[in-house]
Formats: structure tokens, sequence, C-alpha cells
């Protein structure tokens, strides 16, 4: 049996070393316009070694390190700190902003029927494949970084999963949580939350207040109702807050607490969106995250554009380019509690990095701007997982690349990013689609999941 298993090892690696070409470098470096915290480099090298940045260059880098020109822009990748990833395969839902609060649209009989149920079935038979299709759509959009996965072990490998991601769980300040329904929560269940945040071990508590019109009560009593319960504090942040007011803000203010922005969302459901300027105003920080592909963005670069068109038909440009993504790299990074490790170009940070086609023009311009089909490449810890062929070719072993289509443009994704072994392809796009394919089939036929993306 040992001689067998040798055998067939010994012809798999063969087969391997002939469809990889040349070996893969531990060391290489990216070329192009590179956003750094703090200045722009129109002609800079990035050095990856292994899963780190290794040196931010204005210049070759010294000895022999294989260097790709990858005409783009080098940023960090995106962070999205707010999104429900188990739905994002089913359709789009057009509410045309008619609802006052979540709790409104939640009872509606087209959600329980449409999203409710049909999701509730899925995950009795996919539910893996839900979370794989979700990573697919988030690392097509440029994210290297997810909040919201379930904590399962579905959620473990293409793009980082804040909650269960170990280099993010083991930097300091304790773990992630969430919460969805403050007006549910039991007083003992605060309390146990208060002793949580106050010994560390919650690093930061995502909370769902403040979801609806500014003209119904609903949003600004949860608010107050999170403060009653002691979990208004300098480690909370609130997703939405699109009720709020001056009163309201003020409060997160004091608090010390962050602010996630999902306007595509919120605008879709409630007709209006987070009264941004009050919270940038004040100086609380905000993310900008999609929500879930159901009302919000396919992905943050969607959101991204989403967020542009509003500051400048709403709030006269007052959130610009640069400012933005920020929102949805740095800033998001501080609100996590894990700006030491990505969120930034610089060395020794995780090698997350996303390259985006350049335009002539400003370079934040260019990545507000851009779609799915301009990701030149994605790279999550220094692993090439998603990006236009010609480059991803020069990073990527043959076997565990597909082609994928994204609005006319041919790219490779790499969907074995939990590490699967050779011969495992359950975790291939491929596979995840037809899968998804038969159970929504099974559910109503002809039925299919939403597009990886919305092409214009």
């Amino acid at each position: 049996m040992r001689a067998v298993a040798a055998v067939f090892i010994a012809a798999a690696t063969v087969w391997a070393a002939a469809c990889n070409g040349a070996a893969v470098p531990d060391r290489f470096a990216l070329r192009g316009t590179i956003l750094t915290p703090d200045r722009v480099i129109t002609d800079g090298v990035l050095v990856i070694d292994g899963a780190r940045i290794a040196e931010v260059l204005s210049h070759p880098p010294s000895g022999d390190v294989p260097t790709i020109d990858t005409g783009g822009i080098i940023l960090p990748g995106l962070i999205d700190l707010h999104n429900h990833p188990q739905w994002n395969a089913l359709p789009r839902w057009h509410t045309k902003g008619v609802y006052r609060n979540r709790d409104e649209w939640r009872r509606a009989p087209v959600y329980l029927t449409s999203y409710a149920d049909p999701q509730r079935a899925l995950l009795r038979t996919v539910s893996c494949e839900l979370s794989a299709y979700a990573e697919i759509k988030a690392i097509v959009g440029g994210a290297t970084s997810m909040r919201g996965s379930p904590l399962t072990r579905c959620s473990a490998g293409l793009v980082r999963n804040m909650e269960l991601d170990r280099p993010l769980s083991e930097s300091p300040g304790g773990a992630l949580s969430g919460l969805i329904d403050v007006d549910i929560l039991s007083d003992i269940d605060a309390a146990r939350l208060v002793e949580r945040l106050r010994d560390g071990n919650v690093k930061r508590l995502f909370v769902h207040v403040g979801e609806g019109r500014t003209e119904d009560p609903a949003p600004r009593l949860e608010l107050r109702t999170l403060a009653e319960h002691g979990l208004l504090t300098d480690r909370t942040v609130v997703i939405h807050g699109t009720g709020f007011g001056d009163a309201e803000f003020d409060a997160v203010q004091a608090a010390g607490a962050a602010l996630v922005w999902s306007p595509r969302s919120t605008l879709e459901l409630y007709g209006e969106t987070t009264s941004i300027a009050m919270a940038v105003d004040r100086g609380i920080p905000v993310a900008l995250a999609p929500d879930w592909s159901i009302t919000g963005s396919d992905n943050m670069l969607d959101e991204l554009r989403t967020a542009a068109a509003w500051s400048a038909q709403s709030l006269g440009g007052a959130l610009d380019d640069r400012a933005l993504v920020a929102m949805a790299t740095a800033d998001a990074a501080k609100i996590a509690g894990v700006e030491s490790l990505i969120g930034g170009i610089a060395p020794g940070r995780l090698a997350d990095v996303l390259v985006i086609r350049r335009r002539d023009g400003d370079p934040y311009r260019a990545v507000v701007s851009a779609r799915a089909s301009d990701v030149r490449l994605v790279l999550v810890g220094g692993r090439a997982t998603f990006g236009a062929a010609d480059i991803m070719r020069r990073l990527h072993d043959r076997w565990d690349v597909e082609s994928i289509d994204i609005c006319g443009e041919s790219m490779l994704i790499d969907t074995t990013a939990d590490r699967a072994s050779l011969l495992d392809f359950r975790y291939r796009f491929s596979q995840v689609r037809r899968r998804l394919d038969d159970a929504f089939d099974n559910i109503r036929r002809g039925w299919s999941p939403a597009p990886l993306v919305e092409c214009p």
C-alpha cells in the first residue's frame, strides 16, 4: 500500500510540475503608482516577501527580485467592515425606499417569501457554497478582508474573515463581535457584553443601530437603548445610523464610537442615507461597506462609486476621493483595531494588496471610479488570488486558477486559497457555481444565483 501511495504522490507531483511551469517566487516586486499612507509614489516599487510587505521604494529593488510592471495603481486591499455574506447569492431587491425602519421590511411578505424563506432552504444544503460565492464576489471587487461571515469552517480562506483570521484575531485587543437586534437584548446578555468589552475580550462591538428614516422614532430609540445598556463606548461601531440627528451624533462622538456607512443599501430601503456630513464634521471615524448585495453593492468598488456620486450630488463634494478611499482602507482598519496589520502600504504589514488599472489624472479618482473589470491584481497575504491573466500567470501555479469573465474582461481567479489539496477541487469556482445553480433550481424552477458583478 505504501508503495502504491508513493507512486501516486510522485505522479501527482510530476503532473503538477509539468502544469506549473516556472516556480512561483516567494519574493517579488510590483511596479506602479503606489498609494502609501502619506504620499503618492508615481513610479514606485512594492517588494513582497512571503505574506508581508518588505519594502516600498521609489527606485528599482536591489538584488535579483522578479519585478512585474502592473501598469496600475497599487493600494491596500479594501476592507469590508459590514456584510451579510450568506445572502449575497440571492437576486437584487428593488424596494424604491418604501420602508420606515429595519423591522418594517423584515416583516414584509415580499421579503419573507422571496428572500428569508429561500435563504433558509439554501442554508440547509449549500451553506458552504453560499459563503464561498460571497467571498468570490468580495475579492473580485477588490476586498481582501470582510466582517460578518458565519463562524464556521466554511469561512476560511479566500478573503480574510475578520472574526476568524488568525493574524488579525491575534492582534492586540481581543476579538470582533457583532449584534443585530438591540431592542431584544436582555439585561443579562448586555451585562456580559459590557464585561467582555471592559476586560478586552471583545475588541470592537459592531451594532446595527438607527436603521431607518430620520422622521421615524425607532432608530433614535435604539441608540438610547444601547446607551442605557452601557454598550455605547469607544469600542462600539455603529452600523448605519440613518435615522440619527444632531443629538444622536453628539452621543456617538461623546462616547468615542465609530460608524459604518452603507449608502446604496440605505438609499434603496429607506430613500435616504446616513447624514454622513454630521459624523465627519464631528470627527467620528467612518468606514464604508456594502451591507449586502440584495439592496447594497455587489462589492467595495461599487460602494465607493456610490459614495462618490452621493458626495458630489448631495454634499457638494465634501467627501473627496482620498477621504473615501481611506474609509475603505486605513480608516476601516483603525476602526477594527487592526491598523498595524492591514489598511496601508508599509513595510511589515500583511501583503493584502489591490492593483487598479491606471488612468490619466488623479489616482484616487481612478480608484473611486473603478469597476471590477478594472482590477489588475488582488493579493491576500502575498498570494495572487484574482487578476488580469498576464499578471496572474507570472505569480501563480497554472493548475489551480480558473478563467472568469468580468464584464467582458478575461480574468483568472484562484478559489483554493484555503490550501485545499492538489486533488480536492471542492472550493473551485466552477464547482461552487454548479452546486448553487442546482440548489436554486431545486427551490424554484429556472431560478439561478445573482451574477458576481453588475456590468454597465
